[in-house]
């Protein structure tokens, strides 16, 4: 199989990024944090006020449910 010099070969698909086959990858942008080890406590709390959040909001729809069905 022959080989198409660089300056030979044809031009990617209308719209596609010129770096998309080349291996190349962006920096990303912004500060990135790689955590290691065990989650710290502000992971943890993060968690649990998440957790909360949405127990909340499932225990209010349940009750807004109930409360029509009564009705």
């Amino acid at each position: 199989m022959a080989t198409i010099p660089v300056e030979e070969q044809p031009p990617l698909a209308i719209g596609t990024p010129p770096n998309v086959f080349d291996g190349y990858a962006p920096e990303p942008e912004g500060p990135v944090t790689i955590s290691e080890g065990p989650p710290t406590f502000a992971d943890q709390h993060q968690l649990l006020l998440i957790d909360g959040a949405v127990l909340l909001l499932v225990i209010v729809i349940l009750a807004i449910a109930v409360w029509r069905g009564r009705r």
